[in-house]
């Protein structure tokens, strides 16, 4: 599989959910997601754009093992997706 995310700019009128992401330097939501390595989609969520990857990526394992029946071994991630929660 292979994680990543990206932050979508939003209006005014969106409410909690639009924080500012520094790294990308736009406020927004941010999407995380998992796709296996044809791009298929596996497992998605939306936080605030200020959420860190890498304080995600347990969360998204979680949602990915459960919609594969916890079959994935192996995951491509880049280097955002760093620390022990990224290890595990």
């Amino acid at each position: 599989m292979i994680l990543d995310s990206r932050t979508r700019q939003s209006s005014s009128e969106s409410g909690e959910r639009a924080e500012y992401d520094g790294a990308k330097r736009r406020r927004g939501s941010k999407t995380h997601i998992a796709v296996d390595t044809l791009g298929n989609l596996l497992a998605l969520f939306v936080t605030p754009a200020n959420e860190q990857d890498r304080a995600k990526i347990g969360e998204l394992a979680e949602k990915l093992q459960a919609a594969t029946s916890e079959t994935v071994e192996i995951a491509f991630v880049d280097p955002w997706f760093t620390g022990e929660n990224a290890a595990e």
